[in-house]
């Protein structure tokens, strides 16, 4: 399969914490389902059914999931009292989601520092060289780019990968992929053998292969 058309959405990751006035769909605890506009507020929603009427704030607690475009908003576990708020990756029963967290964590430095340090009977001419490393910062704001595999009835979202965008990536996905998705066994081998892996786009678009497969290859 050809992924690459995939990678630009995977890549440019851009979940603001508050949409104003989008259409979408909103599924409320007791069952009933309504579209209007949609602005999120922290732990509540103004939500519009009809474009002219005057918007009603709901609590997240009274709703079950809230949809617009290829933003989605669900609980991460069922004791959250808040939806929170994800980008779909990739869709159908098995979902690849993301959340972007802006963070302090984009620029930490690891440096090598020499000092030197003296000890028993040295004088300071004999002291003795100690290097040590040392991490700076941060000094300015990051980004992390979090995904999420969703599994239908599964009470938990579980998190197989953390990208810190600019500085370094989280490795060892596999192991958590395979937890979620290990059985389908010709996934996992293809994993083994290496045929999800993108030197050019890296992590994000292996893992939108990964679930597009599963959901094409191992789906009930």
């Amino acid at each position: 399969m050809n992924f690459k058309m995939l990678s630009f959405a995977v890549f440019f990751i851009f979940i603001s914490n508050v949409f104003a006035q989008n259409k979408g769909v909103v599924t409320f605890k007791n069952g009933d389902i309504k579209e209007g506009l949609i602005e999120n507020k922290g732990s509540k929603i103004l939500f519009t059914e009809i474009e002219a009427s005057q918007p009603e704030k709901i609590d997240h607690e009274d709703i079950e999931h809230i949809k617009t475009g290829d933003i989605e908003y669900f609980r991460s576990s069922p004791n959250s009292k808040k939806l929170e708020e994800f980008q779909v990756i990739i869709s159908g029963e098995t979902m690849l989601v993301a959340r972007n967290i802006q963070t302090n964590y984009g620029s930490m430095k690891v440096e090598n520092e020499t000092s030197y340090a003296q000890s028993g009977k040295l004088t300071a001419s004999q002291s003795t060289q100690v290097s040590r490393r040392v991490v700076r910062g941060p000094t300015s704001r990051g980004t992390i780019i979090k995904y999420f595999i969703k599994k239908p009835g599964a009470n938990n979202i579980e998190q197989v990968y953390r990208l810190i965008v600019g500085d370094v990536d989280w490795i060892g996905y596999k192991k958590k992929v395979k937890k979620q998705l290990g059985d389908c066994k010709s996934l996992i081998q293809k994993m083994n053998d290496g045929d999800f892996k993108d030197d050019e786009y890296g992590k994000g678009a292996e893992l939108a292969a990964i679930v597009l497969y599963y959901n094409e290859n191992c789906s009930n």
